[in-house]
């Protein structure tokens, strides 16, 4: 693993390669003496990423996602299939988020997403989510995104810049919040499903644009959940989801309720969000929120202690516990829920 300063400019002196659509494999210089592992790598590449392509061949290495140590001695990702991290961004289980280039156009720049093995777990309920953000009238919050439906490996969507993290816990927030409870709103009375994680540990799953309106920032399968009404011609069709079925089948015997749409554990989903955000602002700790949260996953009758008997002990900001008395009787897997909640919060909190 390279450290901080041997990053790919040096790389591409060293190898003696500008990155470019080679005709032949054998074309890229230094070709005989690239190990077997890289050889194997550019020859699964070469007709459908040239991007990847050159990766392979300037850090004579077969990994698609490659890697560095930063000032702190952190790993963080230096090129990603056949993209040059500018940025890098974070980390979670569903993978690793870089800003950047590709190979051949870097000044045309990117947000780009790893997909570890735990999200493609989840990839159907991701392609459904990818073919509503192809919609022309989806919400301005909703980014149009591409995905590799080759390997499922990677997602994309061109970005100027990247969003930014909301800066304090006040209007911004309360004014970003409000707008994830609209988009909720949109995405049950159209297409019956929701976005119920909203972030924890890894940090919120909506951000700010140059204009200071609220941008939904994780595509990810695994915080997407079907209600009832859930609209069935978004879902994958053909012989080649087969084994993706199998797969969610197993992993909602799992954890039961990160599919199919549980109004209990919305709520804790949801309001347990609010408040970790103000502790962690305020600096307090939030360890047993994340644990709560998890834990809250993985059936119904864990769930169902969980928001009766853990749930209000653990909401202390006045106005949150305002909002969760005012909405606890309330079918958080309805639309009109969440327009109401986002009224509340213009309304009572946002002033």
């Amino acid at each position: 693993m390279p450290k901080w300063g041997e990053h790919h400019v040096e790389n591409q002196k060293a190898m003696k390669i500008t990155p470019q659509i080679w005709g032949s494999k054998r074309d890229i210089p230094g070709w005989a003496t690239l190990n077997k592992e890289t050889k194997i790598a550019i020859d699964k590449a070469f007709k459908t990423n040239m991007n990847l392509v050159n990766q392979y061949a300037i850090t004579n290495s077969g990994d698609a996602v490659y890697y560095l140590r930063n000032l702190n001695g952190d790993r963080e990702v230096l090129y990603a299939h056949g993209y040059i991290a500018k940025k890098y961004l974070g980390h979670g289980k569903d993978g690793e988020t870089i800003f950047g280039g590709s190979f051949l156009n870097p000044d045309k720049t990117y947000v780009v997403k790893t997909i570890s093995n735990y999200a493609k777990s989840y990839i159907l309920l991701q392609m459904i989510l990818h073919r509503i953000c192809q919609q022309s009238d989806k919400p301005g919050a909703l980014t149009t995104f591409k995905i590799d439906e080759v390997n499922f490996n990677y997602m994309f969507y061109k970005a100027d810049k990247p969003f930014t993290t909301i800066p304090n816990i006040g209007k911004d927030w309360h004014g970003a919040l409000s707008e994830v409870c609209y988009l909720n709103q949109w995405l049950l009375q159209k297409h019956g499903i929701l976005l119920w994680d909203l972030g924890f540990a890894n940090g919120k799953n909506y951000m700010l644009d140059d204009n200071g309106k609220m941008r939904w920032v994780d595509y990810g399968g695994a915080g997407l959940v079907k209600t009832k009404d859930f609209d069935i011609s978004l879902k994958p069709k053909g012989d080649k989801w087969a084994p993706y079925e199998k797969v969610l089948k197993n992993t909602k015997d799992n954890k039961q309720l990160l599919v199919d749409a549980n109004n209990d554990f919305i709520k804790i989903a949801f309001f347990l969000h609010l408040q970790h955000v103000i502790d962690d602002y305020l600096q307090k700790p939030t360890d047993n929120i994340n644990v709560w949260m998890s834990t809250a996953q993985l059936n119904q009758s864990v769930t169902h202690e969980i928001y009766n008997d853990i749930l209000p002990n653990k909401l202390q900001e006045p106005w949150v516990k305002e909002m969760f008395e005012l909405f606890k009787s309330h079918d958080f897997t309805n639309s009109t829920t969440w327009k109401a909640m986002g009224k509340y919060i213009d309304n009572h909190v946002n002033t």
